[in-house]
């Protein structure tokens, strides 16, 4: 069994506040949405346009977030970020960032449970 990677991601402090209290919305910790994050890039794959679109903030970016990934993952990440002339940590602020602003599994969840709900 492949033993979990720390995988770090640097933000500024107010996004690490913000992306913790959305988190916490979904009983989620920053590590496991995050987590989440870079398994759903790994299958739609929308890091270039997210960085095309991403506005990196000025600030300090000593907070961080720590999602533990398989190693099989950790490395799919990487060379993905790699690919993009990312590191890895700045991959994943893009996606950090993205969430915050375009709200993806607050949408999806809230989808799929209207249309529960209209059954």
């Amino acid at each position: 069994m492949e033993r979990p990677i720390s995988t770090s991601v640097y933000v500024t402090a107010p996004e690490r506040a913000a992306f913790e209290a959305y988190a916490q919305q979904f009983l989620l910790d920053p590590a496991g949405l995050l987590a989440l994050l870079f398994a759903r890039e790994m299958r739609v794959g929308r890091l270039r346009e997210l960085i095309e679109k991403d506005v990196v903030p000025s600030g300090s970016r000593k907070p961080k977030i720590t999602a533990r990934l398989q190693a099989s993952d950790h490395i799919q990440v990487r060379a993905l970020a790699q690919e993009h002339n990312k590191s890895l940590s700045e991959a994943g602020a893009v996606l950090v960032r993205a969430e915050l602003n375009e709200k993806w599994l607050h949408q999806a969840l809230t989808t799929r449970f209207e249309s529960r709900s209209d059954e």
